[in-house]
């Protein structure tokens, strides 16, 4: 029987939520609700939940990959989706009980070709938004690369070659106010052809 075949027949026979009791230490027993499928919408929303966890908007609008994030995020969103389970809101607390407890593996057992699914999901997301992540850092050195080479060439712009090249503009007779970088462009090809051609 293939995965598929697996999540259709969980999906047959488990289309209900059911109690589970979840035991961990010595004495501590817990009685917890677990749902063996979610609903499509939720499905969506967990692997945003995950994928936003493990890839972190920064306040400056850049994002960054958190690997460390991974796996906490996957089992507190499982806990959180298919159980009626409030973890503790202290990152700490939440780890042990989902690091350190068969909390995490109980609810795992039940709801597995369905959670597999989604995780798997969820991965590729992060994937996805990691080699967007590479790329655009790639970009982003190139860029400073330009930047850092603008930046040294102007240290040796000396105030006569600035005044040079004022001259220079001056004789594209650009308006005054309000140059675009078109009328910039077009001012120095109409330069050049007047050049060529006389």
């Amino acid at each position: 029987m293939d995965d598929k075949e697996k999540l259709y027949e969980t999906l047959a026979n488990d289309s209900n939520a059911r109690e589970q009791t979840v035991t961990f230490g010595k004495d501590n027993i817990i009685s917890i609700v677990v749902k063996p499928t979610i609903n499509y919408s939720m499905r969506l929303r967990m692997i945003k939940d995950i994928v936003s966890l493990v890839i972190q908007k920064n306040s400056d609008g850049t994002e960054t990959y958190c690997p460390d994030m991974c796996e906490f995020a996957k089992r507190y969103f499982v806990i959180n989706y298919f159980t009626n389970v409030e973890l503790p809101q202290n990152i700490d607390e939440a780890w042990l009980l989902l690091r350190y407890t068969n909390l995490f593996d109980a609810v795992y057992d039940i709801c597995q070709p369905f959670c597999d699914d989604v995780l798997r999901a969820a991965d590729e997301e992060i994937r996805f938004k990691r080699n967007v992540l590479e790329k655009n850092s790639g970009i982003l050195s190139e860029l400073n690369k330009m930047i850092q080479s603008i930046r040294a060439q102007l240290q040796e712009v000396t105030p006569e070659k600035m005044q040079e090249i004022l001259e220079k503009l001056k004789e594209l007779n650009l308006p005054q106010e309000g140059v675009t970088t078109d009328a910039l462009v077009n001012a120095i090809v109409d330069r050049q052809n007047k050049i060529e051609n006389n």
